[in-house]
């Protein structure tokens, strides 16, 4: 199942076939031809080889069949013989700002400039492993501005965010990027101050009480804003859809609750079990949870979802233990205080057993096909700078890991490209065809056949630019 090994020696490759360079430094290209690639669009099935696509600007503007018209005399023409196109990917569910690991700084304490430093440092790892749309679901407040300025620049990738989680006071978790609402009057205060701040989404977290949930979901309809979040622990899955939750981050137990017995004290049972317990008795208790539910609830919540128009980014690395999406290509990605974390992590859950490995993978390859058959789309998200994750080498793995939980390749590419795009309304982009954004990745091979061509990157376009070393001309 794993191939640490390939995985350093692509990583390895891979810094030296592509190589970033600053948008300033790029060449003038108004219109640019990419010259007998084969296009996987991802607006459909089929692919279309042999192809000329042609860029006007930060637009696709045609695609044709190789050589069947002489292009303009001022267009600048890349040959991209065997090699694959495919829209630039999406990290739907990446922190920028957080810090990478427990004995960093304290985000408060952090300067601007550093910080600012950091957060571009990410944006142009992600860029380089053809990450060209980033969504943060959660920072702190004081970064939206930071984050605004990004979003500015035309040199990095598209990026949406939250601002802060959203989180009733007394949370343990989500230290630093999160804005407290104890009461409706609270949540709406704070919804019409995030969008008036420029936020794409609101994220909602897992203590929120419902009467503060269904005040946060009615301002955000006057500003038309996605509420996405977790399922909060005090209302079903299907109370936080029905009340206007479309986005849901992370599948987690807290996505099929409603079908056991537990009910909303299922996600509690899970996280007592790894407290008291271990790593071992926390899988095994999450399988446990999964076997017992009623099925056919399940089916008929998940039909539910499809018909709300339901997003789900279940990031399904943390639902597994950590050797199962760590391989070399991400431990050498880490900055040396998240590599020194990363190996505590992985220690720690020495003890699982295969058993439990294989009981959990059962039931989230079970979950997701459900999922899938409902109408429900799945998004990737790397949930980077958690335990032993990095910017860009994660996503790949996420979309890997997909793969290996039951979805054929072109559904984890989707989740990734087309699906991830649908999520964040974006109708010009996730796909390869003409008026779409020219957000594009080329790879050395075909990712529909093997995903690891994810990491064989030859070029990344952003914005109608090259952004990595160009093809020859």
């Amino acid at each position: 199942m794993r191939h640490h090994f390939r995985d350093f020696l692509l990583a390895f490759a891979l810094c030296f076939s592509v190589l970033p360079v600053h948008a300033s430094d790029a060449r003038p290209s108004a219109r640019i031809m990419i010259e007998n690639v084969t296009v996987i669009p991802m607006d459909r099935d089929s692919l279309m080889e042999a192809r000329d696509v042609l860029i006007n600007g930060d637009r696709i503007e045609d695609i044709r069949p190789h050589g069947s018209q002489t292009p303009p005399a001022d267009v600048r023409r890349f040959d991209a013989s065997g090699r694959y196109l495919i829209p630039g990917l999406w990290d739907s569910h990446v922190h920028l700002t957080s810090i990478d690991h427990p004995g960093a700084p304290d985000d408060s304490l952090i300067s601007e400039e550093a910080k600012r430093k950091a957060v571009e440092q990410r944006l142009k790892a992600l860029l380089t492993r053809g990450v060209t749309s980033v969504r943060d679901p959660g920072m702190a407040e004081r970064w939206i501005p930071l984050a605004d300025s990004f979003r500015k620049r035309n040199d990095l990738p598209h990026l949406r965010f939250a601002g802060p989680v959203i989180e009733r006071p007394g949370s343990p978790w989500s230290n630093n990027v999160e804005a407290f609402v104890d009461s409706p009057e609270e949540a709406d205060r704070l919804v019409r101050k995030l969008a008036q701040s420029g936020v794409d989404f609101l994220k909602i977290y897992n203590l929120v009480s419902p009467d503060s949930f269904a005040k946060i979901s009615e301002t955000a309809r006057e500003f038309d804003l996605p509420v996405a979040g977790h399922v909060p622990f005090a209302m079903s899955a299907r109370e936080a859809v029905a009340g206007g939750m479309t986005r849901i981050e992370h599948a987690y137990v807290n996505l099929f609750k409603d079908c056991t017995e537990a009910g909303n004290g299922a996600m509690v049972e899970v996280l007592n079990a790894w407290v008291r317990e271990g790593y071992d008795r926390r899988y095994r208790k999450f399988a446990e949870l999964y076997k017992g539910r009623a099925a056919d609830q399940c089916r008929e919540l998940y039909a539910f979802l499809g018909e709300r128009d339901v997003f789900v980014t279940a990031t399904p690395q943390l639902d597994l233990p950590l050797t199962l999406s760590v391989g070399e290509a991400e431990m050498a990605a880490l900055s040396a205080g998240a590599r020194a974390s990363c190996k505590r992590a992985l220690a720690a859950q020495a003890e699982v057993q295969e058993a439990s490995v294989r009981a959990v993978m059962d039931a989230l390859t079970d979950h997701f096909r459900e999922l899938r058959a409902a109408g429900v789309r799945l998004v990737a998200g790397s949930d980077a700078p958690t335990d032993c994750t990095s910017y860009g080498p994660a996503l790949v793995r996420t979309i890997q890991l997909y793969a290996d939980l039951g979805l054929s390749n072109r559904e984890a590419l989707a989740s990734a490209t087309v699906h991830a795009a649908q999520m964040a309304r974006q109708d010009d982009a996730g796909a390869v065809r003409a008026g779409a954004r020219a957000d594009l990745v080329l790879l050395g091979a075909n990712p529909l056949d093997d995903l690891a061509a994810l990491q064989d990157v030859r070029a990344v376009m952003l914005r109608g630019k090259w952004v990595t070393a160009s093809l020859p001309e």
